[in-house]
């Protein structure tokens, strides 16, 4: 994840569709690369490889130089 705004919208970076046929069940994937999700279609994120703290632009008094 890139970035984030106080609506929750996300920005993605190397972000990656999954799909799976509803018929035969078979699952395949495509690179988005970089990526402006809107809040309202967030319905889960999982992390692969861990979680680090970003910085949040938008967020009053959390700023590294705060």
């Amino acid at each position: 994840m890139k970035g984030h705004d106080q609506l929750q919208n996300l920005v993605l970076d190397n972000a990656r569709e999954l799909m799976r046929d509803s018929e035969t069940g078979e699952q395949s994937e495509r690179p988005l690369g970089l990526t402006v999700v809107r809040a309202p279609l967030v319905t889960m994120i999982v992390p692969v490889k861990g979680m680090e703290e970003t910085f949040n632009p938008f967020a009053e008094g959390e700023g590294p130089d705060d």
